[in-house]
């Protein structure tokens, strides 16, 4: 057994969101000798963090900070525009072509796709994903929405899940064109939901109001947009007093405390709480017109809505490596061992859970896994059989470098309304001609 700090592997980290920057930079701090290259499809860094968290919440995309000293000292690389197909096909690499010029691959792809509500009408015009949805507003290049979705949601929505997400989408809605100062929002959504803003909103949980997920910290936050009534409905009647898990009674006491304090003289959009009813049902002829809920002594309510938005988590999409690998699906759900030499991490071992700082334990135990396994001999280093190049030719004459991004993000700070941190570039070939043209000026 060697001192792992003077082994040399080289490993190449498939996305370059939290999951992919956190274990490239626990990799990095064990192996300083180590080749480490995070490839992401898209030409910009950080993911989730980037087109996931909330347009209005930066201090929590400032970890981006974070991410960006792993690039920038800690000599990770970065190539950005970079398709990982399961089969090989010109201007993009394979998983298998870069098994064979890497010691080890880790899948930090994540799950990107909305899970579908599963019950009839769920594919109805109306019903939306909240991961397209935020997607969208944060300018996402291969959004599903377009702004113009936006005035179509109609005057009551309902929201099904009741996680943090779901408040993500509630602040969205709820909120004024003013709230959005300081956040790098996509304007044209935005425009497009304020001439024709929702009246009313019902929140459907399946949980009762002591089992709900979201974050009492989100809740509070509702409390601070002025114009909102809240009502709560439904599996509300649990002894707040009886509730051991502090963190339960601390989310049970935000609800109660925001439909008590939100604004009822003044209203300007309904929030209707429901909790302990589970989504029957969409109906309408051809589009939304309404949500059917049962409680739990089956007794059905329907609700009138012209839109659906489904908050229940991520699934892989179909077309990526995480949908088409079975072995993923089949290993080992503790370890991220998927094989010898191929890893998975983040939302892709342990599902669609957990915040950032989540992810960021989850890294760690995955690069301790890694490690373990150079140690013991498990995985073998094969340094002085692969070829000099982690990437095929084509693939990384088309990617973007960590420096390419730079000039991306200096582009989109100098061009952002003074009310804004950034105005994101919307286009993948408009992000490359960015990043060339600044290399070249």
């Amino acid at each position: 057994m060697t001192d792992i700090a003077q082994h040399d592997p080289r490993i190449v980290v498939v996305g370059a969101g939290p999951s992919g920057c956190f274990i490239a930079g626990a990799l990095r701090r064990s192996l300083p000798r180590a080749r480490i290259l995070v490839v992401d499809q898209l030409p910009c860094p950080f993911g989730l963090v980037r087109y996931g968290v909330a347009a209005d919440h930066q201090s929590t995309k400032n970890i981006t900070r974070q991410f960006d000293r792993i690039f920038t000292r800690e000599r990770v690389e970065f190539a950005g525009n970079v398709s990982v197909t399961r089969t090989a096909r010109p201007g993009a690499v394979s998983l298998d072509q870069l098994r064979a010029s890497a010691d080890a691959v880790v899948l930090a792809t994540g799950l990107a796709a909305d899970k579908p509500l599963g019950v009839p009408g769920d594919r109805l015009a109306g019903v939306l994903g909240s991961g397209a949805l935020t997607g969208l507003l944060n300018s996402h290049p291969e959004s599903r929405l377009v702004a113009e979705s936006l005035a179509e949601l109609g005057d009551h929505v309902a929201i099904v899940g009741i996680g943090n997400v779901a408040i993500d989408i509630i602040r969205f809605l709820a909120k004024s064109d003013a709230d959005f100062a300081g956040s790098d929002i996509n304007d044209d959504a935005l425009r497009a939901y304020s001439a024709a803003r929702v009246q009313s909103i019902d929140v459907c949980s399946r949980s009762p109001i002591e089992a709900v997920k979201c974050d009492a910290q989100m809740v509070r936050e509702l409390a601070q947009i002025s114009g909102l009534r809240v009502s709560l409905h439904g599996d509300t009647g649990v002894d707040g007093a009886t509730i051991g898990d502090r963190t339960q009674a601390a989310r049970v006491a935000a609800i109660r405390d925001l439909a008590a304090s939100a604004d009822a003289d003044d209203a300007r959009i309904e929030l209707r709480l429901h909790f302990g009813v589970e989504p029957v049902r969409v109906e309408g002829a051809e589009r939304v017109e309404r949500l059917v809920t049962a409680e739990r002594d089956g007794a059905e309510r329907t609700i009138a809505v012209e839109s659906v938005i489904s908050a229940i988590g991520f699934a892989a999409e179909e077309d990526c490596i995480a949908g088409t690998i079975g072995e993923i699906r089949r290993s080992d759900p503790a370890s991220g061992r998927i094989e010898p030499g191929l890893y998975r991490v983040g939302w892709l071992r342990r599902g669609p859970r957990g915040t950032i700082p989540e992810n960021r334990a989850d890294a760690m135990c995955v690069a301790d896994e890694i490690i373990a396994d150079l140690t013991t001999g498990a995985l073998e280093t094969k340094t002085h059989e692969l070829p000099e190049e982690l990437l095929p030719a084509d693939v990384a004459d088309a990617s973007i470098s960590y420096d390419d991004w730079l000039a991306i993000d200096r582009h989109e700070r100098e061009t952002a309304p003074d009310d804004r941190t950034r105005a994101k570039v919307r286009s993948i070939d408009r992000m490359l001609a960015v990043a060339r043209e600044r290399a070249h000026a």
